[in-house]
């Protein structure tokens, strides 16, 4: 895996996830959000930042299915730069595990939404931190 594409790559899916989570007026006291769009984009910036800062210390991003698992990718960081990741979101580890278990296949699932059945829920403002906390990160680990 290239590390400049991987970081420019997850750059434009973190701009692409913000102009989609934006509220744009489309009449008189209405509003629109393109959420699944944002959705996807935020999961997949995120994860593209997480392959990065593998790829900047040196070692190998997960692959395949695992390739798009949050918890799997988020698990090959180092201790140091998942603190910094937490951190950045203010809160505890404690809080942040269960959180990031919500949103870890979010790339797969909302891609996909419309083969999905019954209800599918997501923490968008979680997701969406997550991907402004991972690319900051990226930019410290990798020097952009």
């Amino acid at each position: 895996m290239n590390l400049q594409q991987a970081r420019h790559s997850a750059r434009a899916f973190l701009m692409a996830a913000r102009r989609s989570f934006e509220h744009r007026p489309v009449g008189i006291g209405r509003t629109e959000m393109l959420l699944v769009p944002g959705v996807v984009c935020a999961a997949f910036s995120v994860e593209l930042s997480l392959k990065a800062i593998v790829i900047a210390a040196g070692g190998t991003p997960a692959r395949g299915r695992n390739g798009h698992d949050l918890v799997t990718l988020f698990g090959q960081v180092r201790t140091e730069v998942q603190d910094t990741i937490i951190s950045a979101l203010g809160i505890s580890r404690s809080a942040f595990e269960p959180l990031l278990e919500g949103v870890t296949d979010a790339f797969e699932k909302w891609r996909y939404i419309y083969e999905q059945t019954g209800d599918i829920d997501i923490t968008q403002h979680f997701l969406y931190n997550l991907a402004e906390a991972t690319h900051q990160a990226m930019a410290q680990a990798s020097g952009i």
